[in-house]
């Protein structure tokens, strides 16, 4: 039985989250045990709970803080000295603090997953990824990531033990989303969209995600159909400022913001065209669920294109105008005809019962075993 300690220490419900829960789906009766390590305080992260449904086990480090540096550093070194016994340590975020400590006290490997492609700009930044950088060449005995952009952003031309970074695809359960008219009607009658045209987007209310160019493009859009709702499907650090902008562009009636939700794939549905306008991405999750459940996908260029895994996907610059963006949500209304895609799917790779094999397979390569 392997023992895989994973560590991903904001666990509220994101891309990383989600892949992570549909490969704990997924290992049962593969000799493969996983465990987490977080830092989120709240009990009531949707991620969480239903990580908790399924029986996870879990351990909590204390929140960090630059002021009770050390005390963070002791709890930490105090957890890896009682919980020594995992075969590998895979890490979703590099911790100094985290990798050390597991190194010191005999943790046999350690994983860092890139799951990104830029932090964003500013001297913060470009610290936290330097020091990274240090962290990984000192620590980190094998590198993967989810995408061929993303391994190139975070480890360049490191090496490693296989001398190569693995890509491991943001993969998903394709049943679970695979598209159904008869869902498709359940659920806009549940949320009143009969006859509506619907825009989504699905993720952290962040800067990375650019839901405040997302509601540009919808208040450009409003001109040209008033018969249209806009659901932003997450939580985050910027949703009081987004609310504030849809007020203040007297298009607030026609957004609902839904924050973090148990139930995507049925949301998927109910959504006409997804559109995810993000300033970086390693290689989105909440992409390849709009992919499987056969809709309509508007992204920014910037997105990996490995993420392009079916026909449904415009791609358009940031530099293009809001009505450039709102002429081709018009042409989707117009003239998309929907239908299932799982096919596609599973046949790019992107199905995790099949992944979760070849992420196993690469578990026993980490550590040397049949």
């Amino acid at each position: 039985m392997l023992k895989v300690l994973h560590y991903i220490p904001g666990f509220l419900y994101g891309g990383i989250e989600t892949m992570f829960l549909s490969w704990y789906r997924c290992i049962e009766n593969k000799n493969v045990e996983f465990e987490l390590l977080i830092r989120t305080q709240d009990d009531d992260a949707t991620a969480l709970k239903e990580y908790r449904n399924q029986n996870g086990k879990y351990y909590r480090l204390p929140t960090f803080s630059v002021k009770r540096v050390f005390d963070f550093k002791k709890q930490v070194d105090q957890f890896f000295k009682t919980h020594n016994d995992y075969d590998i340590l895979h890490a979703h975020e590099v911790d100094p603090f985290i990798l050390s400590s597991a190194k010191k006290h005999g943790i046999k490997k350690i994983i860092v997953h890139s799951h990104t492609t830029s932090y964003g700009s500013g001297v913060k930044n470009k610290i936290r990824f330097l020091n990274e950088q240090i962290n990984i060449k000192i620590y980190a005995d094998f590198a993967f990531a989810c995408s061929k952009k993303a391994a190139l952003w975070k480890f360049g031309s490191m090496t490693f033990k296989n001398n190569q970074v693995v890509i491991i695809h943001n993969a998903i359960m394709t049943e679970k989303y695979d598209y159904d008219e008869q869902k498709r009607s359940d659920k806009r009658n549940e949320l009143n969209l009969k006859n509506k045209f619907v825009i989504g987007n699905i993720g952290r209310l962040t800067d990375a995600k650019n839901q405040f160019f997302l509601l540009d493009i919808f208040a450009e859009y409003l001109k040209l159909n008033k018969n249209t709702e806009l659901l932003i499907i997450g939580d985050g650090p910027d949703e009081k400022e987004l609310k504030e902008k849809a007020k203040n562009k007297g298009i607030l009636e026609k957004v609902r913001f839904l924050g973090a939700r148990n139930d995507v794939n049925e949301l998927l549905q109910a959504i006409d065209c997804f559109v995810l306008p993000s300033k970086w991405e390693g290689l989105p999750v909440t992409l390849m669920e709009a992919q499987a459940s056969g809709v309509a996908c508007i992204i920014s260029d910037i997105v990996t294109e490995e993420a392009d895994i079916t026909n449904n996907v415009i791609r358009i610059s940031l530099n293009q105008s809001m009505n450039f963006w709102a002429r081709k949500l018009e042409d989707i209304r117009m003239n998309f005809i929907r239908k299932s895609t799982r096919v596609q799917i599973i046949d790019n790779g992107f199905d995790v019962s099949k992944e979760v094999l070849y992420l196993i397979t690469k578990y026993k390569e980490v550590v040397g075993v049949d």
